[in-house]
């Protein structure tokens, strides 16, 4: 059985998707013109979203007991949310990183005038 066959079954035999059965818009719903913008982002060009994971209960217990102090986060939210902005962030980094090693050619990008290499000894 599929993958999505599989999510299906465990849904109650629902025929949509998870993420189109999430996102569907209520029956009666009055719908309003899009932007060719909000269009491509579909159904998360506003408001807010329910992402969610399973995740080892005792590193669940340990991200709430250590790590959302020592970071200055209250609750699960808090910290599903901050992981998700490192994840992002990374994300660009490592997209940025391709973007110039393509651009570049895989060789060093030049640096400013005036700024001596590092080893230059």
């Amino acid at each position: 059985m599929s993958p999505e066959g599989k999510v299906r079954q465990k849904a109650g035999g629902r025929s949509k998707p998870p993420v189109a059965a999430a996102t569907a818009r209520r029956p009666g719903a009055a719908r309003r013109s899009q932007s060719k913008s909000e269009r491509s982002r579909g159904s998360f060009a506003s408001g807010t979203v329910v992402m969610q994971a399973r995740v080892d209960a005792d590193f669940a217990a340990d991200l709430l007991e250590h790590d959302a102090p020592a970071l200055g986060l209250e609750g699960i939210s808090a910290l599903v949310r901050e992981g998700l902005l490192l994840l992002h962030r990374r994300a660009r980094e490592l997209t940025a990183a391709a973007e110039y090693e393509r651009f570049y050619g895989g060789q060093p990008a030049p640096l400013p005038d005036g700024v001596i290499p590092a080893d230059a000894d």
